[in-house]
């Protein structure tokens, strides 16, 4: 079974960054939203906690970008920052 593309794009982020505190730190935005689902273990899993489809979070992952609306609800579920996931509305 080949890896999703966001996922190994996740994994390569890691690898870049040196470890995956790191990356914490120095994420983009989608780099972000990677971690969040990551913390979450699957799409499926962050999609059910924070109240939408699998689809919609693809939409988001697709597009790399994160609906400023999820943003809280995002923080609240996974601790990744909303100024991480959207430094253009939240710095």
């Amino acid at each position: 079974m080949r890896k999703a593309k966001s996922m190994s794009d996740f994994e390569e982020a890691v690898q870049n960054a040196g470890s995956l505190s790191n990356l914490e730190k120095t994420a983009t935005p989608y780099e972000a939203l990677l971690l969040a689902i990551s913390r979450r273990g699957s799409i499926r899993g962050f999609s059910k906690a924070i109240g939408v489809s699998p689809q919609y979070v693809n939409d988001w992952i697709g597009h790399r970008l994160t609906p400023v609306k999820w943003c809280r609800k995002i923080e609240e579920e996974t601790g990744v920052s909303r100024k991480k996931l959207r430094p253009d509305i939240f710095n």
